[in-house]
């Protein structure tokens, strides 16, 4: 008989960054297909948006709509990657670690993260 306990498949990793600790979860189906939806809708945002001209008032509300829309967007991808770490500080260590590192590197830092966790768990 072969015995197998899923607990490592959905544990999160324990990380210290810059002298905090972090929890981090590993990015799953539903994260991984939220993220994907966002891309597809920035995308299009962005197009939609730079597709427009500023020839007229009007043109320039519609801009500012648009660009209003994409940064939501973002502010929505970038809760989701958010949603993968916590911290013993109600959420505030993770907050700075965002400001500090910068949310286009926070897929880098995962990246580093998933890749030392393997490392340390072959």
């Amino acid at each position: 008989m072969i015995t197998i306990s899923s607990e490592k498949y959905n544990k999160p990793i324990t990380v210290e960054i810059d002298g905090v600790i972090f929890y981090v979860s590993k990015i799953g189906a539903g994260t991984q297909l939220d993220l994907s939806q966002l891309v597809t809708k920035i995308t299009k945002a962005k197009t939609d948006a730079l597709n427009l001209t500023a020839t007229e008032k009007d043109n320039e509300e519609k801009i500012a709509k648009a660009m209003e829309k994409v940064s939501g967007l973002l502010k929505e991808f970038e809760n989701t990657f958010k949603k993968l770490f916590s911290d013993q500080n109600d959420g505030k260590d993770v907050d700075k670690l965002f400001n500090r590192v910068g949310f286009e590197n926070i897929p880098k830092l995962l990246s580093d993260i998933y890749e030392q966790d393997k490392a340390n768990n072959v």
